[in-house]
């Protein structure tokens, strides 16, 4: 649980850091910026990752719980793109 924990927090990190990077080239009145937008998923999941891999160092099934939340939080369609596009 540990290890797919880190695997999962890494990933989810470099996404961040990716988005922010983007905003940071294209600037603040970009498509880019006006299709990433709030990031809340991408903040929350590092959160719940975070706290999801120190839970599996004690009680794995809360780890593994956790992880699943954040599948969960990205299976609901984020339609950012799309409306931007569209616009």
């Amino acid at each position: 649980m540990v290890l797919y924990g880190i695997v999962l927090f890494m990933a989810a990190l470099f996404y961040f850091l990716l988005t922010k990077a983007l905003v940071r080239i294209h600037g603040n009145e970009s498509v880019v910026v006006k299709a990433v937008g709030n990031d809340f998923k991408e903040k929350i999941s590092l959160f719940i990752y975070s706290a999801a891999l120190v839970s599996s160092f004690f009680i794995p099934y809360l780890g593994f719980a956790l992880y699943f939340v954040v599948a969960i939080i990205w299976l609901i369609p984020d339609r950012r793109v799309e409306r931007t596009i569209n616009e």
